[in-house]
């Protein structure tokens, strides 16, 4: 019996080449997974296990695993006898999202999470679960990259196609791709901050506007008053909330962060449940960032606000009611002063365009 992994499933593991199963629309595409010269590789056989609804389906899937075992057992008497040779392996048109999800799996870094991000959007820009690598081109790259860039604020796109980047090279050298296609493709950094942040007068606007998800509306006033990133509140359970102080370690940074909740915060939370449950009950991402979208539209708010948007709300308004920015740094739980004063510099040019703005004396 074949062992789960998420996604995955190993159907053999005798010798140095594992056999397994990949989840897809038909059913589960089989694969080889092994290393050679210190490096993983993945061979795609283009055989699909499909659904046994009868005798017929089991036998004929019966026979595609003796097939697959065959290969598994060739490919093993290849690697002993000197005889394999990577190039001749046919790689292009192998399923890229299954190296990329691979790839992750084998990640052990602290930026793991980014690159399952990276992964979610890109399958989300594609609208589909696979892709071959002869498909992936420059032109579809640029593509992606503009959907970052119209779904997401900040620094964000440039992080998620840092990441994709990283992964087609490493894809480019183990010979999936005859030349990166991300060779050429610009990845330009925004610097700065966006102005795409809510006042305090805009956040009450918010509050008193019905969303169609009183979860998501309240786990959002919550990060405008916490700092909370969505991947945070979405982990935040009741056992991060203790007598009226919220202490968690953020997922993006490792880095702890401890917020004495205000009346506001305590207010927002639901009714206290098991240490381990989640506080706020949201959907998906997609999900929420589209309620958000709506809600902010029903409170006439003209502004292209996403869910990092209420993190920045966050930091700049510490900053314009009081709040050093050291004090700022510790709430946001950034990892250094760099990062904070990109909010300092927002509320001062905030002040001047205030200063700008008062009318003109007649004199």
């Amino acid at each position: 019996m074949g062992v789960k992994n998420g996604k995955t499933r190993l159907i053999s593991n005798s010798g140095r080449i594992a056999l397994r199963a990949r989840k897809v629309a038909e059913g589960e595409s089989l694969y080889l997974d092994f290393r050679f010269n210190g490096h993983r590789q993945y061979e795609f056989l283009k055989l699909i296990l499909t659904p046994a609804k009868n005798l017929i389906d089991k036998d004929r899937n019966k026979e595609i695993l003796r097939i697959a075992e065959s290969i598994r057992a060739r490919r093993e008497l290849e690697i002993h006898s000197g005889k394999y040779d990577i190039a001749a392996r046919d790689k292009y048109d192998s399923d890229f999202i299954l190296f990329f999800d691979n790839f992750v799996r084998e990640y052990n870094k602290r930026d793991n999470r980014l690159l399952y991000s990276t992964l979610a959007h890109f399958k989300s820009f594609l609208k589909r679960d696979s892709i071959p690598c002869s498909e992936i081109n420059e032109k579809l790259l640029i593509k992606f990259k503009s959907f970052l860039d119209s779904n997401f604020n900040g620094e964000t796109p440039f992080n998620y196609f840092k990441k994709l980047k990283m992964v087609l090279a490493q894809a480019t050298r183990e010979e999936y791709f005859r030349k990166n296609p991300a060779e050429n493709v610009l990845n330009k950094k925004t610097e700065g901050v966006k102005k795409d942040i809510l006042d305090f007068e805009e956040i009450q606007l918010l509050a008193s506007t019905p969303c169609n998800n009183l979860h998501v509306k309240n786990a959002a006033l919550y990060c405008c008053v916490t700092g909370l990133r969505f991947c945070d509140i979405q982990a935040l359970r009741w056992k991060n909330i203790q007598k009226g102080v919220m202490r968690l370690t953020q997922q993006k940074t490792g880095k702890e962060v401890l917020v004495n909740l205000n009346q506001t915060a305590l207010k927002l939370l639901p009714q206290r449940a098991r240490p381990e449950d989640r506080v706020f009950n949201l959907p998906s991402q997609t999900r929420c960032l589209k309620l958000v979208k709506n809600w902010v539209k029903a409170a006439g708010i003209d502004k292209h606000i996403t869910w990092h948007c209420f993190r920045h709300s966050f930091g700049t308004n510490l900053i314009i009611f009081g709040a050093d920015a050291r004090s700022a740094s510790s709430l946001l739980g950034h990892s250094s002063m760099v990062e904070t004063q990109k909010y300092v510099r927002l509320v001062d040019s905030l002040k001047e365009k205030a200063v700008t703005n008062l009318p003109e004396l007649e004199l």
